[in-house]
Formats: structure tokens, sequence, C-alpha cells
């Protein structure tokens, strides 16, 4: 999909996003259309001019593009946007689409308050994978530099993409991972400074 060829129309309905019908799969622009997916922009087909055409609605909603644009980006939202791909990735599987219908510009990616939103295009794409690393690339550039620990973190994602060999499952299993422990240590912590002050309280009494 070029970004170039996007879109948007405002109405008295809504604001949306339109994306020319190439290279349709019909089975997944079925299911698409007939179902709403959790997390992807309700869409529907037009035809305008005898030229078949997905609307989107993006109403109230900013693009992952602009997001960047105007915010440093920090490393909690990194995070939940690469889990929140992989999620919505075997979302697509269990509703028998093609996760490659899933599109990675960030143009194509939508924000609402904190919820993350995905175009689904039912057409023939490049990899997935392509897909993923440039958006990791893009991320990289937008990243609140001051931030050294969400730059170490974000290297570490970005360097995972060159490897062919890599699942992007994985990437988000390493990232939950990551969390978990960053949990138990602040849980650690802080039980730790409650005994203390447990302690303190109790050598008070006793002397």
């Amino acid at each position: 999909m070029n970004c170039n060829e996007i879109v948007y129309e405002r109405r008295m309905t809504g604001s949306f996003m339109k994306l020319r019908c190439d290279g349709v799969k019909p089975l997944d622009e079925k299911i698409l259309l007939k179902n709403t997916i959790p997390g992807f922009l309700s869409m529907e087909k037009c035809y305008v001019n005898n030229e078949g055409q997905y609307w989107y609605d993006i109403s109230g909603m900013q693009s992952l593009e602009m997001r960047c644009q105007y915010n440093d980006i920090k490393l909690e939202f990194l995070e939940k946007l690469v889990v929140s791909i992989c999620n919505k990735m075997e979302l697509l599987e269990n509703h028998l689409v093609k996760p490659e219908c899933m599109l990675f510009a960030p143009q194509l990616i939508y924000t609402k308050a904190e919820e993350i939103y995905f175009t689904a295009y039912p057409a023939e794409m490049k990899t997935i994978y392509t897909s993923f690393q440039n958006l990791m690339e893009f991320m990289l550039t937008k990243l609140d530099h001051s931030d050294a620990e969400a730059i170490h973190i974000a290297y570490g994602i970005y360097e995972k993409t060159l490897n062919g060999n890599y699942s992007i499952s994985d990437i988000r299993n390493a990232i939950i991972e990551e969390r978990q422990k960053k949990d138990n240590c602040s849980n650690f912590t802080a039980s730790a400074k409650a005994g203390g002050t447990k302690a303190d309280r109790a050598g008070s009494i006793i002397l």
C-alpha cells in the first residue's frame, strides 16, 4: 500500500480514511467486511466511479505519525505497541484472516486515548516482517532520547528484526517477561521498605 494514495474525507457522520482496492484477496475481504474485530478500524467497501475503495472510520482518532510528531514517545508506549501488534496478528489468525493484511505504516496506525487501532487491508502486501522492521526503525527516531533505558530496549528490538529468523511473538514474550521482572523487583523493594519501617517501629517500642 502506497501511503501517498491515502485519501481523507470528513462528513457529517464522521472522518474517514480511504484506500483503493488493489489485488484483493476475496476470502480475507469477506471476513473483514462481515466481522468487527477488536483493535481494528471499522471498514466498509464503497464504489466511486466504478472504483472500489475501503473506507475506514477514524473519527476522534490520531494517527501514530501525528502522535510521534507532537509527542516524545516513551518506552511504555513502544512496549504496548509491540505487544498489541502481536496480539492483533493472532486475533486475525483466529478469524482465518492472513496476518499480512495488517498494515504497519505510521499513517495507518491510530490511537484514541490510550487504545491502539490497526488497519486491515485485504490485499497482497510485502512480508509482515519487513513492514514491522520499518515501523521499529521509524519508532527509534521518535523515542524520547533522554530515556537511556528506552533507547537501549528499542535498539535491542530493532536488532532482532535484522535477523531474518526472528519472530514478533518472541519479541512480545521478551517484553512481557521483562515487565514481570520489573514488577517483581518493584514489589520486592516495596516489601523491603515496608518491612524496614515495621522493624524500626518495633525497635522504638522495645527501647
